[in-house]
């Protein structure tokens, strides 16, 4: 093995008596390099957790480091840092990484212990991981039409984009030109907690700068406006409404739902209802109950949390608070002749 992989809590089995080893201590020289590692034996023993031997000691150098084997790598604790290109070369800290024939095209995002790249693969570009701890690229996906934005990155996820487009033949002045229109989007998740990424493919043209996220207690949601979609050798067809539609960052990316609803976009989670409450600043929407008010009294909602509705003879009372527990109630009465009447206590 190499004894640069070595640092504290690593596995390893020795090649000459077969001896498990866990180890306890690393060494550096000034520049950082592990120059030297303390081990101890694991000693197993049936329905009870590892214990190391404080007798059964072994050093390990780069001398004699060949006469063991990594069996487990230390579980990284930290966000890798210190990663950047220069002309498809990678580098941590000033130091050029040995990348073989790989052309690096550009660094996405860091994580815990791994940074994600974008690689070129022929003509297409591919999603790499390098993980520094272990000197190891992983490929992730294949096939990208060219490097994605980066729209979020949180925690061990990051989500990018690739907009689409294509050249069509039009007519203007009794003349065809070539004309560039929008063809579609590609939204890419990562996953650093089990190396993976999902894709979705849709001819909606969204708003990737104006994307709302928010979090449930199921995980990460991104809420992108929609005002068109891709047209059929054309300019994209406009919605008379724009749409917002949710997907669920979690294990994959999943488009789950949307919400016609035009300006900006307030999203709050009711624990209250273990529902999303939606407005704008004339129209509000309870997901879990269906609650459809619009009314510009809505605006005075902000960002507070529905904490209760009461439904009585027709005429709905939501209460909301906001961490300081100042509540604001909406009162929404329907009538047979002037529909819903609408007020703010």
């Amino acid at each position: 093995m190499k004894i640069e992989r070595t640092k504290k809590g690593t596995e390893i089995v020795s090649k000459l008596d077969g001896k498990n080893y866990r180890v306890t201590a690393v060494f550096c020289d000034e520049a950082g390099k592990v120059t030297e590692a303390t081990a101890a034996e694991m000693i197993e023993r049936e329905g009870e957790e590892v214990e190391l031997s404080t007798e059964h000691i072994v050093q390990i150098t780069e001398a004699n480091a060949l006469a063991f084997r990594i069996t487990k790598d230390a579980k990284p604790e930290t966000v890798v840092t210190g990663f950047s290109v220069i002309d498809g070369n990678l580098y941590q800290d000033g130091r050029q990484i040995e990348q073989g024939q790989l052309k690096v095209l550009s660094v996405l995002s860091s994580h815990i212990g791994a940074v994600l790249l974008a690689v070129e693969s022929g003509d297409n570009v591919a999603l790499m991981t390098y993980e520094p701890d272990r000197d190891y690229f992983r490929k992730i996906f294949v096939d990208l039409s060219e490097v994605p934005e980066v729209l979020k990155v949180s925690g061990e996820t990051c989500l990018m984009a690739i907009e689409h487009t294509k050249e069509i033949e039009a007519e203007k002045d009794g003349q065809k030109e070539k004309k560039t229109v929008f063809a579609g989007t590609t939204l890419i998740l990562y996953q650093n907690g089990n190396h993976s990424a999902t894709v979705h493919e849709t001819s909606a043209k969204y708003g990737l700068t104006e994307a709302l996220y928010t979090e449930s207690p199921f995980g990460l949601d991104a809420w992108f406006p929609c005002d068109a979609v891709a047209g059929e050798d054309a300019d994209p067809v406009a919605y008379k409404v724009r749409r917002w539609t949710r997907f669920a960052l979690y294990d994959a990316i999943t488009c789950k739902d949307f919400v016609e609803m035009n300006g900006a976009l307030h999203a709050t989670w009711s624990h209250a209802y273990k529902c999303y409450v939606l407005h704008n600043d004339d129209r509000l929407y309870v997901d879990g109950i269906g609650l459809d008010i619009k009314s510009p009294l809505v605006a005075k909602i902000g960002d507070k949390i529905l904490i209760d509705v009461n439904k009585k003879e027709g005429v709905y009372r939501l209460t909301f608070s906001d961490s300081d527990y100042q509540f604001v109630t909406m009162v929404s009465r329907k009538t047979a002749d002037r529909g819903l009447i609408v007020t703010i206590e």
